[in-house]
């Protein structure tokens, strides 16, 4: 088990980062309250604001996928060598939390400029904008 743990876990997580960053890239995904890059709450004002925050953020989603499944090939490269296996572990974890990371932060200054470009920061308390949504 040890001798293909990376190829067991790099391939379906590289398939899974891939599989939710499309329909959020393609504009699939409607505001809602369980998927999607809900950065801010003022994502769930405007269609415009939630749908490039999501855009760019699948588009995230898509880059580390890829890169995870890059490092899976390598993990086939690798069977049979645990120490190996071991260090693409490693990497994968420094893919998925730098990608992540980035992501969220990115996502959430997109978020806050096209909020402030429509004049929604400011003028609506965050905590108010349960009662604005449909």
């Amino acid at each position: 088990m040890r001798d293909v743990i990376a190829l067991l876990v790099s391939g379906p997580l590289a398939i899974l980062f891939i599989l939710m960053g499309l329909p959020l890239y393609f504009k699939k995904i409607g505001r809602n309250y369980f998927f999607g890059y809900r950065i801010s709450q003022y994502a769930m004002l405007d269609d415009d604001i939630w749908y490039a925050v999501n855009q760019q953020g699948g588009k995230h989603l898509i880059v580390i996928g890829s890169l995870l499944a890059v490092n899976c090939m390598f993990a086939v490269l690798f069977i049979g060598k645990p120490a190996a296996q071991g260090s693409i572990l490693y990497v994968d974890l420094a893919i998925t939390l730098t990608g992540v990371i980035y992501s969220i932060l990115k996502g959430r200054a997109l978020n806050n400029y096209l909020a402030e470009e429509k004049g929604l920061r400011g003028h609506i308390h965050p905590q108010n904008i349960h009662k604005l949504n449909p």
